[in-house]
Formats: C-alpha cells, structure tokens, sequence
C-alpha cells in the first residue's frame, strides 16, 4: 500500500502542463485513468500483497474529482494539438488518447468532447487514406508507425457504428484488411518476419482492439501468440518459465532487460495487452512485465517520458490487484 500511495502522491507532483511532450501526456492519461477505474470499484478498501487493508477514503490515492480533472486538462491540451496544422504522425498519437478519456468509469457521456474527438480522428483519417493510395513509393518506417495510430482512430470512431455501416465504410475496411493480411503473414512461432517486438506490439494492439471493440474474434488465437513471442523477446524466457520468471531475482531480469532495445511505452504496451487484451489477465506474465518496469521506472530520470510510462504500468498492476481482491471479497459475501 506505501508503494501505491508513493506513486500516486508522484501524479499529484506531475500535474499536466502545456510544455510536456506528446509522451508524457499519453502516460499520464494511463495512469490517471488506472486510479480512477480503481477508486470506481475499491471504495473505501481495497486489497495489496495478499492482506485486507483499509484506503482511509481519498488519503491515499486522492480523490476521484482530481483524477478526472486531470484527465481533463490533459484532453484540452491534446485536443489543442490534433488540430488540423500539426502533423498527421502527431494526430495519429494524439487522438487515441483524446477517446481514452470515454473509457473512465461513470462519466457521462460528454457529447460535444466526443464529437470534436471524431472531427480530428475522422480528418486524420482522411488525410492518411489519400496518402496510402499512392503505391508508387515507399512506406517509412515513421509513416508505419503513423498507420498504426491511423488505425486505432477508426477503431475508435467506429465503435457505436452499425455492422451495415461498418461493412460500407472504407476507413473501417481498410483496418479490417490490414488485420487480416497481419493474421495471414503470421509465422507458426508467433513473430512477423522483418518486423521488431516494438512493431509487432502495436499490430497486436490493433489487433487487439478490432477484435475486443468489432467483435471480431477470428483472430484471437494468433493475437495470443503473437503476444507470447513479444514477452519471451523481452523478458528472454519461454511460457514454460513465466511463474519462475515473475519472481526471480532483479539481477536474472535485468540480464534480460539489457538484451532488449524495448523503450519504457512497449514495455507498456506488452502490459497493457496482457492485463487488457485478449481473454482473461495473465498475472504471472504481468507480474514479470511489471518487474522490467520497476528497474526502468529507477533507471530512467526524474520527470522522463521513459519514468511516466513504467509509473504508469506499476500504478495500474496495483490497482487492478485491488479491483480483482474487492471483486472477490464482495462475491464471497454475497454468496
């Protein structure tokens, strides 16, 4: 609990401001969010290390009202960046964490925010359509990574669409068949040939989000593979160590963190799909991620995009933890 209380007073030092990069913003919207869904369900206890604990009301994590005003101020400053004069790799990251803000539990559906969220998605999208039309040159590894934020937007803006006008709209075909000649390029070991964990991560976020928002579940069981190899690249063991793995030394994982040219957000990202992804959490490799995250979170320095991304993964694994414990605590009552 002293953990979790440490880090949240650490969002309470790092209130969203208009000179943080792209990076910081996407962390901090992540971590504010776990703490919101958290207090949704914890209450006033909540569960940490395997003992009943009282949360004291808002003195350990704050209250909610902070957590939403920050989450808040962080959609203005990122709306104020997707206008339509910045660059399309920056709207492409930008307005993913603008529909972030629809996932925070028991707010009201804010029509106007979603409406000025789905103008910038639908406009970037637009933009990037006309551009991949053009196969005459090549695509760069920056514009790949721009497609992939591209497709999260139609993810997003194509959520409460009818199927009828899912099958008639070319933004969401176009996603749809980038999934499907990812799933069909997928080796039996789980890895896409010439393509980095980094990059492997993001189609299975794609992936990922087709499937758990569209219902298309036609490629789960690859999406589940696809994630197996990203963690034995980084934490550096098979499926048949994981448990091991999760609690081994920091000296054996740090060997492995060190074979690795993972930034802190795939690191996240590997968490995050774990955690969120496709069927039940796996605890035991999310426990191992969080691990690599810790080690990053002390590496990295005081204030960097690297440090909010691990805060952000650790923040999230505890208050999951606690949600999970209420859940059970609250079902065994009432049985």
């Amino acid at each position: 609990m002293s953990e979790l209380y440490e880090m949240t007073e650490a969002l309470r030092q790092l209130p969203p401001e208009e000179g943080m990069s792209d990076e910081a913003l996407a962390a901090l919207m992540e971590a504010h969010l776990s703490v919101a869904k958290m207090t949704a369900v914890g209450g006033d206890s909540g569960y940490v290390s395997g003992e009943s604990v009282s949360c004291g009301g808002e003195a350990w994590y704050g209250s909610v009202a902070f957590h939403r005003a920050a989450i808040d101020r962080i959609f203005g400053i990122c709306l104020r960046r997707c206008r339509s004069g910045s660059s399309l790799e920056r709207r492409s990251r930008l307005v993913p964490v603008l529909y972030n803000m629809f996932h925070m539990p028991d707010a009201s559906f804010d029509v106007r925010r979603e409406m000025m969220a789905g103008r910038r998605a639908c406009r970037a999208v637009e933009e990037w359509l006309s551009k991949a039309g053009d196969a005459s040159r090549p695509v760069t590894g920056e514009e790949r990574r721009t497609e992939y934020g591209i497709l999260n937007c139609i993810i997003e803006f194509m959520r409460y669409a009818s199927e009828e006008d899912k099958l008639e709209n070319p933004a969401f075909q176009y996603m749809r068949s980038r999934v499907e000649t990812w799933a069909g390029e997928l080796s039996a070991d789980g890895s896409w040939e010439g393509i980095g964990t980094g990059e492997a991560l993001r189609r299975v976020d794609v992936m990922t989000g087709n499937s758990n928002v569209h219902g298309d579940n036609r490629f789960d069981a690859l999406i589940m593979k696809a994630r197996s190899r990203c963690f034995e690249r980084i934490i550096g063991c098979g499926t048949e160590t994981v448990s091991a793995m999760a609690s081994t030394s920091d000296m054996t994982i740090t060997a492995a963190v060190k074979s690795t040219m993972l930034n802190s957000r795939e690191v996240f990202m590997l968490y995050r799909t774990l955690t969120w992804g496709i069927g039940p959490a796996d605890w035991s490799r999310a426990e191992a991620v969080a691990k690599v995250a810790s080690m990053q979170l002390e590496a990295c320095p005081q204030g960097s995009d690297g440090r909010l991304w691990s805060l952000a993964v650790l923040i999230d694994l505890s208050c999951m933890k606690i949600n999970e414990a209420v859940k059970r605590r609250t079902l065994a009552q009432s049985a």
